[in-house]
């Protein structure tokens, strides 16, 4: 039986934490701030 690979960061390579799926947490937030589509602004606070 093979022993899966151990998860990685599909944007920077960087070791997955156990919470992390796609890309960690570093990259994720990039992609927050870089985003044109992110809905900067929106809160529960009306």
């Amino acid at each position: 039986m093979q022993k899966q690979p151990e998860p990685v960061c599909a944007h920077c390579g960087l070791k997955l934490e156990a919470d992390e799926t796609y890309c960690c947490q570093n990259c994720a937030d990039w992609f927050e701030m870089t985003d044109p589509n992110y809905a900067v602004g929106e809160d529960d606070d009306g």
